[in-house]
């Protein structure tokens, strides 16, 4: 839904906060592994018993929801560098299930900007949409994001 208010160019709302996305998920410190050839910290996060889980707001919050995965951060600052993440189970979006989302795969790299702030590097997602009992739609997008510039003027 269009923002009540106009935003400044430049700026967004995000759809979930972190504190908001972590009332779907148990997290787990898992065994460090490395990124680069540098220990990274891992989380593992799994959805909450369905009674646990609040209602979702929206179909975003309704697939982030059902996203089971690992998290691998930056031991210095706790930077996510890293994430990898996986539909846990069929996810349907019209009655009777006519259209229902079968695969989802997201994966997230970061990068230190400057040696100073990480940034969006590249993500992957992949995913399996089945209309109708029997038409499949699979999809894969692969963004890198680039040609970061500071800007001087803030």
């Amino acid at each position: 839904a269009p923002d009540a208010e106009p935003k400044q160019e430049g700026t967004y709302l995000e759809s979930m906060t972190i504190r908001e996305l972590s009332r779907y998920y148990d997290f787990e410190r898992a065994r460090d592994e490395p990124v680069k050839g540098a220990p990274h910290y891992v989380l593992e996060f799994k959805p909450k018993n369905v009674k646990d889980i609040p209602k979702a707001r929206s179909r975003e919050e309704k697939v982030l929801a059902h996203l089971r995965g690992k998290l691998w951060i930056h031991p210095a600052d706790f930077s996510i560098v890293m994430s990898d993440s996986r539909l846990v189970s069929p996810l349907p979006f019209a009655i009777i299930d006519l259209v229902s989302l079968r695969d989802l795969r997201i994966r997230y790299e970061a990068r230190k900007f400057d040696d100073k702030v990480w940034l969006p590097k590249q993500m992957n997602v992949s995913y399996q949409v089945r209309v109708l009992y029997f038409n499949t739609i699979r999809e894969r997008q692969k963004v890198t994001m680039k040609n970061f510039v500071k800007d001087e003027g803030s």
